[in-house]
C-alpha cells in the first residue's frame, strides 16, 4: 500500500469518525438523518449501533476494495469533508450558535 494510500485511508476513518460524532449530536439536538440507508439503520438499530454499523460497513468496503484507488480515495475524503462540515452547521444551528442564514 503506498504512503499516500494509507494517509487517505487514515483521512477516511477520521472523517467516518467524525461524522458519526457529529451526526449522533444533531440527532440529539432534534436534527435528522438525510441518508436513507443509515436511517434505515439507526430507525432498526438505535442511533449509536446504526452510525456504526454504516461506518463501519464504509470503512471495511474502502479497505477491501478501494484503498489503492488514490482518486477514489481522494473523492470520499472530499465528500466526507464536505459532510463533517455541513454536520457541523447543522449542529451549531440547532444548539442556537449560528445563524440560519
Amino acid at each position: 500500500m503506498h504512503f499516500l494510500s494509507v494517509v487517505l485511508f487514515v483521512l477516511v476513518v477520521a472523517l467516518q469518525a467524525a461524522d458519526g460524532f457529529l451526526t449522533w449530536r444533531v440527532l440529539r439536538a432534534g436534527g435528522r438523518e438525510l441518508n436513507p440507508a443509515v436511517r434505515f439503520l439507526i430507525g432498526h438499530l438505535g442511533a449509536v449501533p446504526g452510525l456504526a454499523l454504516a461506518k463501519l460497513f464504509l470503512v471495511v468496503m474502502v479497505w477491501l476494495y478501494l484503498r489503492e484507488q488514490l482518486l477514489i480515495l481522494l473523492a470520499i475524503a472530499a465528500l466526507y469533508a464536505w459532510v463533517v462540515r455541513h454536520n457541523w452547521q447543522q449542529l451549531q444551528r440547532a444548539t442556537g450558535k449560528l445563524s440560519s442564514a
